[in-house]
């Protein structure tokens, strides 16, 4: 066997897989999550945040037909909104029931502060009016104290 021919042997050696006994191998643990730091846009997008709820009750849960006519009526009362106006009229960058609470990201604090304003003028369903306040504050309404 020439040189070259034992350097091709032992390059192309796999060393045997030694068996590992699974007493030996500790159980994988996971280090602590570390808590996120929230950025400025979520601490701003957090305070533009609001619920529609009943006036009369704020944490009764609302049904997917109660979410549709508080849907409709925003849209009207967006369409009354004076097309000449100098500003742009509400925006919203997201909304949709979650367990029973209708949310609403507003754009900006302008769209946030009609949102305030125009919820009372929502139809009301069954004599149950509505009306918009911070998620914050429903968040801490609807917290049990033992």
């Amino acid at each position: 066997m020439t040189a070259q021919e034992a350097h091709c042997q032992l390059v192309y050696t796999i060393p045997p897989i030694r068996a590992i006994d699974p007493g030996d191998t500790p159980e994988e643990v996971r280090p602590p999550s570390k808590k996120r730091k929230s950025d400025y846009r979520e601490a701003v997008e957090k305070s533009l945040q609001v619920a529609i709820v009943y006036q009369d009750c704020h944490t009764k849960k609302l049904t997917e037909e109660e979410r549709k006519h508080i849907r409709r009526e925003l849209i009207q009362l967006i369409d009354m909104f004076p097309s000449h106006s100098e500003s742009h009229g509400p925006q919203f960058n997201r909304s949709g029931l979650d367990q029973g609470v209708f949310k609403i990201t507003c754009a900006d604090q302008t769209s946030w502060n009609w949102l305030m304003e125009s919820a009372i003028r929502i139809a009301p369903v069954e004599g149950h009016g509505f009306q918009a306040i911070k998620l914050a504050n429903l968040n801490r309404l609807n917290k049990v104290r033992v």
